[in-house]
């Protein structure tokens, strides 16, 4: 799976050529352009009168604070970090091949130590579980516990909200969103922006013009907008 640096992985899009903030405000200070400052902010409430793109921006900008509350809040409930409670809902929804802890760096987006901190405090908790790697013995295996499932199932309730206003859409809706939801997060792949994601526009499986005929050679059926997946089990990266 290609990764994305936890810290920059922005950095190739940011419209700032300085490597910190001093030299900012050095190569400001001296007069000296910056090249790459050359489109207009999304976030200017003016230019978002007439840019559909920029107010776009501020609708996923604003979804993804939404996210960021709910998860924040069923942390403060349950004693947990939101990264312990990301590592938790993962761990349950996936198998095996998924469970290490480099692997969960990469698809968490965070630094290893990162990872390490939040598996130590959940393993004092008595919330998981590891063995060794049968076929790796430089790394372990985490599942969950009897304990820790319970929880998790509990835990995965703080999108409900954003779940509830999605149901009001109707199914035509969603559909032509999930569509536009995976074009957009097959770009921002392209631009390393994101992790590689397990989706059918990145699979070997996949055959369509990604626009209205899409075809999944393992299942051997055409697929729907709304059968389109965005993480897959029997995913194959193309």
């Amino acid at each position: 799976m290609k990764s994305v640096h936890p810290i920059t992985r922005t950095s190739s899009t940011l419209p700032v050529t300085a490597k910190n903030l001093k030299e900012f405000f050095y190569l400001e200070s001296t007069n000296k352009s910056n090249p790459t400052i050359t489109m207009k902010s999304p976030f200017d409430r003016e230019n978002q009168q007439d840019e559909t793109n920029s107010k776009l921006i501020v609708a996923l900008e604003k979804l993804a604070e939404g996210f960021r509350v709910l998860l924040w809040k069923q942390t403060k409930t349950y004693g947990l970090s939101p990264i312990q409670v990301q590592i938790l809902i993962f761990l349950k929804n996936h198998g095996t091949d998924l469970s290490k802890p480099a692997i969960l760096a990469k698809e968490l987006n965070v630094t290893r130590p990162t990872i390490s901190d939040a598996l130590n405090a959940l393993t004092k908790k008595g919330l998981l579980e590891t063995k060794a790697n049968p076929t790796d013995s430089r790394s372990r295996l985490l599942s969950l516990n009897t304990k820790s499932l319970k929880l998790t199932n509990a835990l995965e309730q703080y999108a409900n909200p954003i779940q509830e206003a999605l149901e009001t859409l109707g199914l035509d809706k969603q559909s032509d969103l999930l569509h536009s939801l995976l074009k957009l997060m097959d770009e921002l792949e392209k631009a390393e922006v994101i992790n590689a994601q397990r989706m059918c526009f990145n699979c070997v499986f996949y055959e369509g013009n990604r626009e209205e005929n899409h075809h999944c050679t393992l299942l051997k059926r055409v697929l729907t907008k709304s059968q389109l997946r965005i993480d897959c089990p029997e995913h194959k990266a193309a």
